[in-house]
């Protein structure tokens, strides 16, 4: 039901533009929504301000939500940002998702990224995928464009939400209702 509201809010703003990007956009948002995302065994992580080995797990919850980090992301930006998922991922929605940070960077950020993800600790594992094994695993899947790149996935791993919750007041509401009915949905 939520995906389908959020279909037609996303389609009536994009009836209303004659704008060719948006018409892109709609086009991408189209073909991905219910896609089946690959999941790579990524295993090299920063969790907790260390370095280490955490294998990606995501049959233990009933959704996993991507944030992907491309090597033209801004990583200290994006690296800054991090604290927001902190205060959106309460308690409560930490128990019924799984949160996957994927960070693709280029050579020359990969150590900045380690560096900021070890001076200040982040409580999730954010995985440096240096080969570019999530990119490469859905490249005719996965839209360039940077919206895109966080998005919830179910048990089955297909896509039933796209769009960044800390950037978007109706996005976060959207992702919270998705999360705290869960349970009423499984009935």
């Amino acid at each position: 039901m939520i995906k389908y509201i959020l279909y037609i809010f996303l389609t009536i703003q994009f009836i209303t533009s004659c704008n060719s990007s948006n018409y892109k956009i709609k086009k991408s948002f189209d073909a991905f929504m219910g896609s089946n995302i690959a999941i790579p065994r990524l295993e090299e992580a920063v969790y907790n301000g260390r370095d280490t080995i955490v294998p990606i797990n995501t049959r233990n919850k009933e959704y996993n939500i991507v944030i992907y980090y491309d090597s033209v992301t801004c990583s200290s930006c994006e690296l800054s940002e991090l604290w927001k998922w902190k205060a959106f991922m309460d308690e409560d929605l930490r128990e019924k998702a799984n949160c996957l940070f994927i960070f693709s960077p280029s050579t020359i950020n990969e150590d900045e990224i380690r560096t900021y993800l070890n001076l200040y600790p982040f409580p999730w594992p954010v995985y440096i995928d240096t080969d570019n094994l999530f990119a490469n695993g859905n490249k005719n899947i996965l839209p360039s464009e940077k919206i895109f790149h966080t998005f919830m996935l179910d048990k089955e791993d297909n896509v039933t939400l796209i769009g960044n919750p800390i950037k978007s007041y109706e996005l976060k509401k959207l992702y919270e209702e998705t999360l705290t009915n869960r349970d009423e949905n499984l009935e």
